[in-house]
């Protein structure tokens, strides 16, 4: 009979034991996810930054523009060059507000598997805008330069008519390049998935790692409370 106490004691105090242990590793855990979403907001906080330094360019592209081809329509060249640039100057902004956007949809709270989703959705754009808007400058220079010259008085394009040729072939020989040495890394997973990470820069980089060791530690956490049960 008092071995039967003994064990049921045994087994309410083992209980006991158990529940304090288990609320101390959700306190544990509740701890880690705030530091580990604190970190998070820090590393992506470079990236926010950048969005905004990336709309400044935009509206400088475009101030310069719009005076250039609000003044001249003749030479067409001029005009146009001034166009293509106030547009680059728009979708420059545009993507820099879509990506502050995505940053800004990112709710700390939501479970880890939740914002991984809502992390690949946004290294996916930085990396597809910011890809667009580079590989634009294989062609872009060149009405940049045309306006950029236009401010001090003087035709781009006609003093290097003779070349011109050869400059857009060698922009549409470079973009060519570039689109096969894609299709070529695209082959060695190993490479592109480094060549994808040095694109979406170090902020997005670390925080994905950010979560991932948070998605392991809660996956532990996970592991030992069934494990107990």
């Amino acid at each position: 009979m008092n071995t039967s106490i003994d064990l049921d004691r045994l087994h309410a105090a083992w209980q006991v034991l158990d529940r304090r242990v288990e609320r101390q590793n959700d306190l544990l855990l509740q701890q880690a996810r705030r530091g580990a979403f604190e970190s998070l907001r820090r590393r992506l906080r470079p990236l926010a930054w950048g969005q905004v330094s990336q709309m400044l360019i935009g509206i400088g592209l475009i101030l310069m523009a719009v005076p250039v081809w609000t003044t001249y329509r003749d030479p067409t060249h001029l005009f146009v060059s001034a166009l293509v640039l106030h547009a680059y100057g728009v979708a420059t902004i545009l993507l820099g507000g879509v990506t502050l956007g995505a940053l800004s949809r990112l709710h700390y709270e939501a479970p880890v598997v939740a914002l991984q989703q809502r992390m690949v959705r946004l290294q996916k754009l930085y990396v597809t805008g910011s890809t667009a808007l580079g590989l634009a400058w294989w062609l872009l220079w060149i009405p940049f330069a045309a306006v950029a010259f236009a401010w001090v008085g003087v035709d781009f394009l006609a003093r290097v008519a003779p070349a011109l040729p050869w400059m857009i072939g060698g922009g549409i020989a470079g973009l060519a390049a570039t689109w096969l040495f894609d299709r070529w890394a695209r082959n060695r997973p190993e490479l592109y998935a480094r060549l994808r990470r040095g694109m979406a820069g170090r902020s997005l980089v670390a925080a994905d790692s950010e979560l991932r060791r948070l998605q392991a530690l809660e996956s532990g956490s996970a592991t030992d409370a069934s494990e107990t049960a």
